[in-house]
C-alpha cells in the first residue's frame, strides 16, 4: 500500500511538473522520472512478494517460515532499485548527452527505446511467475473444496471469488495492457483500457484487503463499542 501512495504522489507531481514550461520544472520533472520507474517497479516487486508468500502459505506450508522479513524487504525495495538505476545509467550513457538532459523534449528517462526493456523484462517475468503463483494457489484451493462436503455449486463460486480476489493482488490484469497497439485508433483505446485497469488497482486492493477484511471491520467495529462504552 505504501508503493501505490508514492507512486500516485511521485506521478501527480511529474505529470505537474512536466507540463509547466518553466525551466526548472522540466528539468525536475526528466530527474523525477527515474524514482519514478523504481517506485512502478516496487510495485511489481511487492505483488511478487505477495504471491510469493501466499504460494509458500498455501502451497509449500511447511516451509512459510524459512524467508525472513529482511528477505521480502531485499526483494520489495532493493532489487527494484538495482534494475532502475541500471536502466537509468544505460539511457542516459547510450541515448544523450548532458545538455539533453536539460530539454524537455531530449530527457532520456522520458522517452522511449530499446533500452526501456532493461525495466520491461524483469516485470514481465514477475507477472509471469505471479500467474503461475495463482494457478498453484487455485488448484490447492479447488482440491481442497472439492474434499469438502460442500454443493459443487458453492465450491465453484468460492474459487471464482478467490480468483477475482487474487487477481488485483497479484498484479495479473498488467498483463493485458503490456504491449501498445500502433494504430492511432487502437493506441487510444488501449490508453484509456490502461488508465482505467491501472488506476484502480490500488483501490481494489485497499477495498478487498483492507475495507472488507473481516479482521480489519471486527477491529474498527470493537474500537467504536469500546469508545461508546467509556464515553
Amino acid at each position: 500500500m505504501f508503493t501505490y501512495l508514492l507512486l500516485d504522489i511521485t506521478w501527480i507531481c511529474t505529470a505537474k511538473l512536466q507540463s509547466s514550461h518553466h525551466y526548472v520544472s522540466k528539468k525536475i520533472s526528466c530527474f523525477l522520472s527515474i524514482f519514478l520507474t523504481y517506485l512502478m517497479g516496487t510495485n511489481f516487486f511487492w505483488m511478487f512478494v505477495e504471491g510469493l508468500y501466499l504460494f509458500i502459505l498455501v502451497v509449500k506450508t511447511f516451509t512459510v517460515d524459512n524467508i525472513k522479513i529482511h528477505a521480502y524487504l531485499a526483494v520489495g525495495w532493493v532489487i527494484p532499485a538495482i534494475i532502475a538505476l541500471t536502466w537509468a545509467a544505460v539511457k542516459y550513457y547510450f541515448n544523450n548527452t548532458i545538455h539533453d538532459i536539460y530539454e524537455p523534449e531530449g530527457c532520456p528517462w522520458q522517452r522511449r527505446d530499446y533500452y526501456d526493456y532493461i525495466f520491461i523484462c524483469p516485470v514481465i517475468l514477475v507477472l509471469l511467475v505471479n500467474i503461475i503463483f495463482l494457478s498453484k494457489i487455485m488448484w490447492v484451493l479447488i482440491t481442497k473444496l472439492r474434499a469438502t462436503n460442500t454443493i459443487e455449486s458453492e465450491q465453484y463460486r468460492k474459487a471464482a471469488k478467490a480468483l477475482l480476489v487474487l487477481i488485483p493482488l497479484l498484479g495479473v490484469t498488467y498483463i493485458l495492457v503490456i504491449a501498445t497497439p500502433s494504430h492511432r485508433t487502437g493506441e487510444v483505446v488501449f490508453t484509456f483500457l490502461q488508465a482505467s485497469l491501472l488506476s484502480i488497482q490500488g483501490f481494489i486492493v485497499a477495498v478487498l484487503y483492507c475495507f472488507l477484511n473481516g479482521e480489519v471491520m471486527m477491529s474498527f467495529f470493537l474500537t467504536q463499542l469500546v469508545k461508546m462504552l467509556l464515553f
